[in-house]
């Protein structure tokens, strides 16, 4: 097993390094970097960037760019509707969800995030994830930002979180651990005793089905959320749902 190239190809290919480049680096089979990185979601401008690399001649490169923009484009139009549809069934389960989500989510086209000190905030939406979207252990990545201050080493914390999130060892990516002692008042220290955890998913379907909803539910219309191209946000307030 060669564990340390597994772990550099990931490294690479979340970078945006081609399957080729990153089997040249290492030295390994294509084969077995294939293998490795299946896993590896690559945003939309890496996917992008590999496709016109891919391609030969300036007038084809611009072709296959624009090409492949709006299918991206019509693709996550599609996850948007399939999400207002889902609205419209007004299940009071999948608007928590959506609402959550706009609150405390970070915004990006190509992933769902959430980040969160409250352990019952983080529970409640992983479990509706799971429930709306048949999402299997191995599509969450988990993360912490913490501080080793409180008695409680960074070992004890992960797991603390990934019992009650119920997911195994293998989602943690690393964790940002602040060594430094932090003190509140009275000489308290610091009152997050396990961090801030982070869950990602990187799926597209996810988060365009949850902006698609969110739209829905309140009535506008963003296409920021949607369409690479636009620079600023475009909402159009058309009403607001029961």
């Amino acid at each position: 097993m060669k564990l340390k190239e597994q772990i550099r190809a990931v490294e690479l290919r979340k970078e945006g390094k081609s399957v080729r480049a990153i089997s040249t680096a290492l030295g390994v089979s294509k084969g077995s970097v294939s293998c490795w990185v299946r896993n590896v979601k690559l945003t939309e401008d890496q996917a992008i960037a590999l496709a016109v690399n891919q391609t030969t001649g300036s007038a084809h490169v611009g072709i296959a760019h624009e090409a492949y923009i709006e299918k991206c484009r019509l693709t996550r139009e599609q996850y948007q509707q399939e999400g207002r549809q889902k609205a419209r069934e007004n299940d009071s389960d999948h608007k928590a969800m959506c609402m959550l989500f706009w609150a405390e989510g970070s915004k990006d086209r190509n992933s769902c995030k959430m980040t969160n000190s409250d352990v019952r905030m983080m529970v409640y939406f992983v479990s509706l994830l799971r429930r709306f979207f048949s999402l299997n252990d191995d599509r969450f990545r988990v993360n912490f930002k913490v501080h080793i201050d409180n008695g409680i080493s960074l070992t004890e914390i992960e797991q603390w979180w990934l019992t009650r999130l119920q997911l195994p060892r293998s989602c943690l990516n690393k964790a940002s651990v602040d060594h430094r002692i932090v003190s509140g008042k009275n000489g308290r220290k610091n009152r997050l005793h396990h961090g801030v955890c982070t869950v990602t998913v990187n799926e597209t379907r996810v988060v365009q089905h949850l902006y698609g909803a969110i739209q829905e539910y309140v009535g506008f219309e963003d296409h920021s959320w949607r369409d690479k191209s636009d620079k600023n946000v475009n909402i159009n307030v058309v009403g607001v749902s029961e």
